[in-house]
C-alpha cells in the first residue's frame, strides 16, 4: 500500500470486479475502487505492489505467469496498463530499486528457486521514450546475470557477467555510452564473485567498498571510485589466495568508518574496521581468541554505535555492541546466563531514529519476547510479555518501527498474532485491539505498514471479511477497518501486497501488450510510455527504480531478451511544498516612521528536492507602525506553490518626557511647548493613518 495525495492505494479484489486499484481516505465510506486491472482474476494473486514515482502511481502485479505494470492518476480514466513484465511460460520479480538524481535503476529476476540459470538483469530509465534503450545488448536471449551495488555520485555501480569477462564491476551514468566495465579485476571469465551469491558493499565518502577476488589475493576487500585507476586492492586481510571474507559477511558505515566481518586466517571470523586505507584497516575485536574466530551477524548502526549478534564460549549468542576500538567492544547484556545465550542469528535487529534498537531473545525465563536496547546494560529490558508460556522461537513475531514506534504483530493464547505497540517502555507495550477475536487472531501484515498523517495502515484478517484494509492511530477505537472490499469472508486484498506512492506502473491493453505507462492525474495526460516490444507482444518490464527524469527497469524488446533500458520521464510532479511560516513578530518603533525588523524564516520541504521561497516583505525591511501582513510562498521545481502568512506588529513610540500629561513647563516657552505637543501629535496621527492605509 501507499500514501499518496491524502490517500492510501492498495491492490483489492472487489465482488464481481476482478483485480482493482483502490484508494481510501481512511473513513468507513471514504474508500473507492479507482480501475479495474484485471476483470477476469477472482483468485489470490502472486503479488501486488503499490509505487509513487516522479508524482505518479505506479501497480504492479503477478498472476500465474502474468506480471503487469500499470500507471494511474488516481482516476478511472488515468489508469492504463504500461506493458507486461513477463514472458509465456516464465515468472518474474522485482528487486534492489536504487536512484540517483538522474535515473532510476533496478533488477528484474526471473524466479527459478535455487536455479543458478534463472535471469537476472538491470535496467535503466529516464523516463522517455526516446531515451528507452537497453544498457547492454546481447544478440542472444539468455539475459545477463546481476548483482545490484550502489550508487556513486550520479553514477549506478553493479556486478554483471557479459559472458567474455565474468563477472566484473561495471558503472553506468543511464545511457548505453556510459555504460561499461569500471575495471577487470580478474582477467578471464571466472569473474571476481559467485554467481548467485550475496554480495554485501558500501558506499564512503564518495567510494564503494566491496568484495572481490583478483585470482591471486583470495576474497578481499576493494574499492572503486568508479575509475580504472580508483579501482585498487585496500588490504589483503589474509595473505595468499585464501579469501578474508566468510559467507554471511555484511559491510555498513558507522561514524566514518567501515565495519564488517573478515578471517585473517590467524583469528578466525571477527568484526573489522576501515577507514578505506591499508593501515587502518584493523581488527576491532578477537572475541573468540585463536583461529577459531566467531561469527556477527546482523551489524545494525544504531545510536552512534554498532549492535550486532555474536557469541562466545562463555555467554553464548547475545547482543554486542562496538564502536570501532577493542576497549570499547562488548557484550551488552548476557539476557540468559550460561553458554546458550539468549538471541537466534536469524532474528531481526530493527532500529529507531532516536537510536532505540528492538529485537526478539529469550531469557529462560519468559521465553520469546521483545526486547529492546540503547546499547547499554541498564538500557537494555524486556519489554512485555506478549505471549506467556512460549518455549519456541516464534518466526512470527514480527517487528516494525514507525518512526520511534515499534509495531508488534505477536502471539498469545487469548488473542492469537495480533497488532501491538511499544513506545519503548513496559507499560507503553500494549495489545492495540484484538481484531479478530479469540485465538485465530487477525494475523497483521508488517510488511505492509503504511504510515498517512497520524495513522498507520495494514492489512489484516478477520473471518467476517478475509484480509482487508485496516488503519490505526495507535489506541483500541481509532484502529478500524478501513472498507471490505470483497464483501463477505473472501479477501479483498493481497496480504502482501505493498501501499507505495508513484507516477509509473506496469499496464495492459490488446494493442501494446503489457507495457510501462505514466499519468499526470488527469485522463488526457495517461499514455503509454513507451512500446519496447511493438505490437501486443509486450516487453514485460520489471525492477522499475525512478532516478530523478529516468526510469531504469528491465525488459524484453523481442530481440535483445530482458536487458537493462533507461526510459525518460516527463516531469509528473503536481504536489505543492509543504511550507510552515514563523510566529508572529514584534517590534517598537524609535520614531514614527516605523522600523527595520528581521524575522525568522519560514520553512519549505518539497519530495522532489529544493523549494525556492520569497517573501511579500523581506526581513531586515522597515516596517511602519501598526500592523503588517507578510505572505510567504514557496514554489518547487514543477512551478507547484503554495503560501503562508503572518504578522509584523511595530508599536508605536514612547512619547518623550517634555510632552507627557502634567510635565513642568519653563517660563516664557509655553507657546514652544504647546507647538512642540500639536506638532508631536500630528506626526503620531500621521503614523497611524499610514499604518492603516499600509494594512489595507
Amino acid at each position: 500500500m501507499a500514501a499518496w495525495n491524502g490517500a492510501v492505494y492498495f491492490v483489492g479484489l472487489g465482488p464481481g470486479q476482478g483485480l482493482g486499484l483502490w484508494r481510501t481516505d481512511g473513513t468507513p465510506t471514504g474508500h473507492s475502487l479507482v480501475a479495474t486491472l484485471n476483470a477476469s482474476i477472482s483468485g489470490s494473486v502472486t503479488s501486488a505492489n503499490v509505487a509513487i514515482s516522479n508524482g505518479r502511481l505506479f501497480v504492479c502485479w503477478s498472476y500465474d505467469s502474468r506480471a503487469e505494470l500499470w500507471s494511474s492518476d488516481g482516476t478511472a480514466g488515468g489508469t492504463s496498463r504500461v506493458r507486461a513484465v513477463s514472458s509465456p511460460g516464465s515468472e518474474f520479480e522485482f528487486a534492489d530499486l536504487v536512484g540517483t538524481s538522474q535515473r532510476l535503476y533496478f533488477r528484474v529476476q526471473e524466479r527459478r528457486d535455487y536455479d543458478p540459470s534463472a535471469l537476472s538483469t538491470l535496467w535503466s530509465s529516464d523516463g522517455t521514450e526516446a531515451g528507452t534503450a537497453p544498457l547492454r545488448r546481447r544478440a542472444s536471449p539468455a539475459g545477463i546475470l546481476i548483482h545490484t551495488t550502489h550508487i556513486v555520485g550520479n553514477a549506478f555501480h553493479f556486478i554483471t557477467d557479459d559472458a567474455v569477462h565474468g563477472a566484473e564491476l561495471w558503472r553506468s551514468d543511464g545511457t548505453p555510452g556510459g555504460t561499461g566495465i569500471v575495471r577487470e579485476i580478474r582477467p578471464g571469465s571466472d569473474g571476481i564473485v559467485r554467481r548467485r551469491v550475496a554480495h554485501p558493499s558500501a558506499v564512503l565518502n564518495g567510494v564503494e567498498y566491496f568484495f572481490a577476488d583478483d585470482g591471486t589475493h583470495g576474497m578481499e576487500l576493494w574499492r572503486s571510485d568508479g575509475t580504472a585507476a580508483g579501482t585498487f586492492l585496500v588490504k589483503d586481510i589474509r595473505p595468499g589466495v585464501e579469501a578474508s571474507k566468510e559467507p554471511g559477511s555484511s559491510v555498513v558505515v558507522l561514524n566514518g568508518a567501515l565495519y564488517f566481518t573478515a578471517n585473517d586466517g590467524e583469528h578466525g571470523i571477527e568484526l573489522w574496521r576501515s577507514d578505506g586505507k591499508p593501515d587502518g584497516t584493523t581488527l576491532a575485536m578477537d572475541f573468540v581468541p585463536g583461529a577459531k574466530g566467531n561469527y556477527m551477524y546482523q551489524l545494525t548502526p544504531s545510536g552512534g554505535r554498532l549492535l550486532f549478534i555474536s557469541s562466545d564460549e562463555e555467554h553464548g549468542v547475545e547482543l554486542w555492541t562496538s564502536d570501532g576500538t577493542a576497549a570499547g567492544t562488548a557484550l551488552v547484556k548476557d539476557i540468559l546466563p550460561g553458554p546458550q545465550g539468549a538471541l537466534e542469528s536469524t532474528f531481526s535487529l530493527v532500529s529507531t531514529p532516536g537510536g532505540v534498537l528492538y529485537f526478539v531473545a529469550d531469557d529462560g525465563e519468559h521465553g520469546p519476547q521483545p526486547w529492546r536496547s540503547d546499547g547499554t546494560p541498564e538500557g537494555t529490558y524486556l519489554l512485555a510479555e506478549v505471549q506467556p508460556g512460549s518455549t519456541e522461537p516464534d518466526y512470527e513475531l514480527s517487528l516494525a518501527a514507525v518512526g520511534d514506534t515499534l509495531y508488534l504483530a505477536a502471539r498469545d493464547s487469548a488473542h492469537g498474532r495480533e497488532l501491538w505497540k511499544s513506545d519503548g517502555t513496559r507499560e507503553g507495550t500494549v495489545l492495540v485491539k484484538d481484531l479478530n477475536p479469540g485465538p485465530p487472531g487477525s494475523e497483521p501484515i508488517l510488511e505492509s505498514l503504511t504510515r498517512l498523517g497520524n495513522h498507520v495502515y495494514f492489512f489484516a484478517y478477520d473471518s467476517a471479511h478475509g484480509f482487508e484494509l485496516w488503519k490505526s492511530d495507535g489506541t483500541e477505537t481509532g484502529t478500524v477497518r478501513v472498507t471490505d472490499l470483497r464483501p463477505g469472508p473472501a479477501s479483498g486484498v493481497l496480504p502482501y501486497g505493498w501501499l507505495v506512492s508513484a507516477v509509473l506502473l506496469q499496464g495492459v491493453d490488446a494493442a501494446h501488450g503489457v507495457e510501462m505507462w505514466m499519468t499526470d492525474g488527469t485522463p488526457a495526460g495517461t499514455s503509454l510510455l513507451a512500446d519496447l516490444n511493438p505490437g501486443p507482444s509486450s516487453s514485460h518490464p520489471g525492477n522499475l527504480y525512478l532516478v530523478g527524469n529516468q526510469l531504469l527497469m528491465t525488459a524484453d524488446d523481442g530481440t535483445h531478451g530482458r536487458e537493462p533500458w533507461a526510459i525518460p520521464v516527463p516531469s509528473a510532479d503536481r504536489i505543492a511544498p509543504v511550507l510552515v511560516c514563523p510566529a508572529a513578530t514584534e517590534a517598537q518603533a524609535s520614531e514614527p516612521s516605523g522600523i527595520e525588523v528581521s524575522y525568522a524564516s519560514a520553512t519549505a520541504t518539497d519530495e522532489q528536492g529544493m523549494a525556492s521561497v520569497e517573501y511579500s516583505h523581506p526581513s531586515g525591511s522597515r516596517f511602519p507602525v501598526g500592523t503588517t501582513v507578510v505572505t510567504v510562498t514557496a514554489t518547487d521545481k514543477a512551478g507547484n506553490r503554495q503560501q503562508c502568512t503572518f504578522e509584523v506588529r511595530v508599536a508605536a513610540p514612547s512619547i518623550p518626557p517634555d510632552t507627557a500629561e502634567g510635565c513642568s513647563c519653563r517660563a516664557g516657552s509655553d507657546s514652544g511647548t504647546m507647538g512642540s505637543g500639536l506638532v508631536w501629535g500630528l506626526l503620531m496621527l500621521v503614523a497611524s493613518l499610514g499604518a492603516r492605509l499600509h494594512r489595507g
